[in-house]
């Protein structure tokens, strides 16, 4: 008899390697359409960043022409006609010559500075292109539309990324916060953090996600708190769609922290088993009883005493724009978006934190025919709590509480301190990446 000559095949571990191996295919294969998606959201955001500092180039490019001209015509008016004459140029001409002269050099610098971000925009368009195998314009619609994402959503035909008020899904790309405050409410030179920077730091930044507030070296890093857009996208494409209400929005709140306090505490999630878990045994398994007990604490001060003196009920006083640029959401001006300020005073940037934690469709009409997104409780939704570039976390917002300590002479609030306390979603690792989410 030759050895194994009787012995029945293991069905059983057969069907295990094969699904073994399909698996091991399905998964590979989910990697590769996850880097293309990715590589589609990156071109995307890439010609976004491309088109707007391209934009900012040419507004800097016309803001130095100016001051190149009054510094010719200030120099062919005043300065020439005194020499000529044989009178001597007098310190106050030279001291408006001077100035004039600087305003040009800060104009060149800034021109400098964009032209920079604009060339790395350039490049790493250039790049992602590149490094796509396929159409990079398959899926992304020239217009700004694209594909729909995920399934088609109950309820309603598939739509598209267009960002308008009817739209179903949202642009995963570009966040919308509140304006900035004016300058003086941010960073200077005469702050208790004047050390703590190379430069006077007080231009808040404009930019299209938290990502991006601390690689850029130009702008200033505030804190902010925006949709997880996982969830809003997963929400969007599988709840009911009702009157096509969905904003189709993403929104952050910006917020400065600096001097105020930043609390954090870590608590260990009882009835694991961390020795399982850690030896990959039960990696499925999240410790989510830690959600409740590690928290993030931190206080706010808004302030928007100095943004009074430049607005109206209308917009901006005499067309006289104090903030830097920003992202406004499509289809309303800049007069319309500062005049929520001059209403509703620092209950404006509540608004932008109320939306974002609110999700999609948070926005409606109260009794007093008011838009808001303020119901009167929290929703649970996760958020992501941006603090600094090492500081970024999933989040769940579980209490917040507000003290209006100064009003205008209409009672709205115009210096405000706000608490926020927000329970941690635990990192887990996922398949594919060391260390953690």
């Amino acid at each position: 008899m030759l050895p194994g000559q009787y012995t029945r095949p293991d069905l059983f571990a057969s069907q295990l390697e094969k699904q073994r191996k399909e698996d091991a295919v399905a998964a590979e294969t989910a990697r590769v359409q996850r880097d293309k998606d990715k590589k589609k959201q990156d071109l995307q955001y890439a010609k976004q960043r491309e088109a707007y500092f391209k934009s900012q180039k040419e507004t800097a490019d016309k803001e130095l022409s100016v001051k190149k001209q009054i510094v010719i015509n200030y120099k062919k008016t005043e300065l020439l006609p005194s020499s000529d004459g044989g009178a001597t140029v007098t310190p106050a001409e030279l001291a408006v010559y001077n100035g004039y002269v600087s305003d040009q050099l800060a104009a060149q610098t800034t021109l400098d500075g964009i032209t920079t971000q604009y060339k790395t925009a350039v490049s790493s368009r250039a790049s992602i292109e590149s490094s796509i195998k396929f159409n990079p314009l398959s899926g992304i619609v020239a217009s700004g539309k694209a594909n729909t994402l995920g399934k088609k959503p109950k309820g309603g035909n598939n739509t598209n990324n267009n960002n308008n008020a009817n739209s179903k899904v949202p642009n995963p790309l570009i966040y919308y916060y509140n304006a900035p405050m004016i300058n003086t409410s941010y960073l200077n030179t005469d702050g208790p953090q004047q050390q703590t920077i190379k430069q006077p730091t007080n231009d808040p930044g404009n930019v299209l996600k938290a990502q991006e507030s601390w690689t850029d070296p130009y702008l200033g890093s505030k804190g902010i708190i925006q949709m997880d857009s996982d969830v809003v996208m997963n929400t969007s494409n599988y709840a009911p769609n009702k009157d096509n209400n969905y904003d189709g929005n993403l929104y952050g709140f910006k917020f400065l922290y600096n001097p105020k306090e930043v609390n954090m505490t870590w608590a260990v999630a009882e009835g694991m088993n961390w020795e399982g878990i850690q030896a990959g045994l039960d990696p499925g398994t999240a410790p989510t009883a830690a959600l409740n007990n590690s928290t993030i604490s931190f206080s706010l001060l808004l302030n928007r005493i100095g943004d009074m003196g430049y607005l109206t009920s209308d917009g901006l006083k005499q067309n006289v724009n104090p903030y830097t640029k920003f992202n406004i959401v499509p289809g309303k001006t800049i007069d319309q978006e500062v005049s929520e300020i001059y209403n509703k005073g620092t209950m404006y940037d509540l608004e932008y934190l109320f939306k974002t934690i609110s999700g999609i469709n948070s926005t409606f009409t109260s009794k007093f025919s008011d838009i808001t997104a303020d119901r009167g409780w929290l929703y649970g939704f996760a958020v992501e709590l941006h603090l600094g570039n090492k500081m970024r976390y999933k989040v769940r917002i579980s209490s917040l509480d507000v003290n209006h300590a100064m009003f205008d002479e209409r009672m709205v609030p115009i210096l405000s301190y706000v608490n926020i306390t927000c329970a941690r979603f635990p990192n887990v690792s996922q398949p594919g990446v060391g260390g953690g989410a």
